[in-house]
């Protein structure tokens, strides 16, 4: 009796190790080797780190794109661009990759190809800048290359950025001018100028610049936060008074998701002026939203809606509680009055939509996506994954455009691999359950999905423990009741 335990025991613990060994399988090796990569490149072992990207570009799978977008967009952040091209290169997907290859094209714009020395020397000055609190000295050494200055704007922008970080206005503004001079549709130039405009208290001027990178820029969900951010620091450092003044710094550091120095900074409310305070109580709410600190961000936006009943964010926060206590009528009829007062962004209408799609009037939420679809310049990309529920015809299409606007955004991976299952692409539907996974390898419905997919497949053992461990984390997931 003893041995039969025995044996199941050590069954159990094969079949975990198994399901573990499966896990680690579906982590992304490329992304985990760029980290380490990167330790060394902040730690100024810039050679050594470019051999390391250069290997990593060059083993990255030819078969999925988001790991070749991830990489082209990091490497592009710290210059190394000949390897950001080398990862582009393998992207096959034109509809999946076309808004963030767009994005990476304006925002590091640049006229030539670099030499290689050139790059890895350019690299070790960023990275001096950025992670080595060097910015004198690489801005005396650049300052005298003439020759590196002459043959790349890009130099022009890290001696520009090293002085900036030098405290010297003065020499930032003289080179930043003359990158943008070489180079006026590189988005990255702008963002310095900006910066360096609003430190030397130009609001108008500093403003303008920051308005042209929105119309440059496709505002996914990633750059208008950057774009907040920017406008946010602008109005911060051209404010005059103290409350102004912190309430913009408060804002900053919201749009940087540094939710605890945003809170740390948040202006005294005045309540006889009610709607600055109303817009007060709503930016603590948003940062306790994000600290996950519900009760204080209920009472927060509570109280911003008595001072102020057409606050937009103050409802929406209100609604979203409800909603995610699965109160949808309630959540519905805060999202409905925000939608009559909101301006242009649809933030109000699209929660407005979800609550009806909860509420079982897919009609109604159609009605009001179609409508927010019709105008091109939307950039919301719960709109379109909403739509791709709704739309089978146009799913594959309407998520890869919401994948597009935020490739973190999980729910639209796991979307576009049942879609792939559905139509038996097992192969297409693993790679999009890999990249869920490597966004969050805790999310119920991952789970859920790759069960899906092995069922599908006939591999009922690891159907069964996919289903199991998505119960496990969410007893109350619906599907998983019913396979």
């Amino acid at each position: 009796m003893i041995k039969k335990i025995l044996i199941l025991f050590l069954i159990c613990l094969l079949n975990i190790s198994v399901a573990f060994a499966l896990d680690e399988q579906r982590k992304y090796q490329s992304l985990e080797d760029f980290n380490k990569a990167f330790e060394k490149f902040k730690n100024s072992n810039v050679s050594i780190a470019y051999v390391d990207f250069e290997n990593i570009v060059n083993n990255s799978p030819n078969d999925n794109d988001y790991i070749n977008i991830v990489l082209s967009g990091k490497l592009s952040d710290i210059g190394f661009y000949n390897l950001a091209d080398k990862a582009r290169s393998k992207i096959k997907d034109k509809e999946l990759s076309q808004i963030p290859l767009k994005n990476i094209d304006i925002i590091f714009h640049h006229n030539k190809n670099f030499d290689i020395d050139d790059e890895i020397y350019l690299g070790e000055s960023f990275a001096d800048i950025t992670y080595n609190n060097m910015s004198n000295e690489v801005a005396t050494e650049l300052t005298s290359n003439t020759a590196l200055l002459e043959k790349y704007d890009y130099a022009l922008y890290l001696t520009s950025l090293a002085w900036y970080k030098n405290n010297n206005l003065a020499m930032a503004e003289k080179y930043i001018v003359e990158a943008t001079t070489k180079n006026p549709q590189n988005v990255l130039y702008k963002y310095l100028q900006a910066k360096i405009l609003a430190d030397k208290g130009y609001k108008d001027k500093a403003l303008k610049i920051a308005e042209s990178i929105k119309k440059d820029v496709i505002l996914t969900d990633y750059y208008d936060k950057k774009y907040k951010e920017i406008e946010e620091y602008i109005l911060y450092k051209t404010s005059k008074d103290e409350t102004t003044k912190n309430y913009h710094l408060a804002n900053y550091y919201y749009y940087r998701e540094d939710y605890l120095r945003s809170l740390k900074f948040m202006p005294q409310i005045n309540t006889k002026n009610k709607k600055e305070a109303s817009k007060i109580h709503v930016l603590m709410s948003k940062n306790y939203v994000a600290l996950k600190d519900y009760k204080n961000a209920l009472q927060n936006a509570q109280k911003a809606h008595k001072l102020d009943k057409k606050n937009v964010d103050a409802l929406i926060i209100l609604g979203d509680i409800e909603f995610q206590t699965e109160n949808y009528k309630n959540a519905l009829k805060h999202y409905k009055i925000a939608m009559n007062y909101e301006k242009s962004d649809y933030k109000a209408s699209i929660k407005v939509a979800q609550s009806y799609l909860k509420l079982d009037k897919a009609i109604k939420a159609q009605s009001i996506l179609q409508n927010i679809l019709k105008n091109n310049s939307c950039n919301c990309y719960m709109a379109y994954y909403l739509e791709a529920l709704l739309d089978k015809g146009k799913s594959q299409s309407y998520l890869k455009k919401a994948l597009g606007l935020n490739s973190e955004f999980i729910d639209g991976w796991l979307e576009l691999a049942k879609y792939e299952i559905e139509n038996s692409n097992y192969k297409e539907a693993q790679i999009y359950l890999n990249n869920a996974y490597n966004l969050d390898q805790t999310y119920y419905k991952y789970y859920y999905y790759q069960g899906l997919l092995y069922k599908n497949k006939k591999d009922i053992d690891k159907a069964n423990y996919n289903f199991q461990k998505s119960k496990t984390l969410n007893s109350k997931y619906i599907a998983v009741k019913k396979d």
